[in-house]
């Protein structure tokens, strides 16, 4: 009984410090009866702290998926100081980048404009309490 008591928080803590932030998820939805037409990829929470193989490999994964476009949903970094690492590894994504801040970009006082540059150099967007109508061109039939 101790050892489930004291073993069981001490995985989860485990867990939640070694194995989650190296682990890379991907799960694919059909959100159309049909065949799907279009591909959206979706990543969020990178916390980037200097871990540049793990973010190639991210990159690698997103790319191998040939999306028509992907959206970040916050969490670039932990520290403003791997900005520029998280950045330059951003604009090999081969789709237009859209996204948004999240309360760690906040707290790490990112600069913002230079963060949308990048976005921008994908065919993307940064976006900061705005919305945009991105690839309707190639997301919705005519009809």
């Amino acid at each position: 009984m101790r050892l489930a008591l004291y073993g069981i928080p001490v995985g989860i803590v485990a867990e939640a410090a070694f194995i989650e932030p190296n682990w890379i998820k991907v799960r694919k939805l059909n959100l159309a009866k049909e065949k799907p037409t279009h591909r959206i990829v979706h990543f969020t929470d990178l916390h980037h702290n200097g871990g540049r193989k793990f973010l190639q490999a991210a990159i690698r994964k997103i790319n191998a998926l040939s999306p028509d476009l992907v959206c970040f949903t916050g969490d670039i970094i932990e520290d403003a100081e791997f900005l520029p690492e998280a950045l330059e590894l951003f604009q090999t994504i081969k789709s237009p980048l859209y996204g948004v801040p999240g309360n760690h970009d906040y707290w790490a006082n990112v600069d913002f404009a230079v963060v949308a540059k990048a976005f921008a150099n994908t065919g993307g967007r940064w976006l900061m309490d705005e919305s945009v109508s991105a690839a309707a061109d190639r997301l919705w039939p005519d009809d």
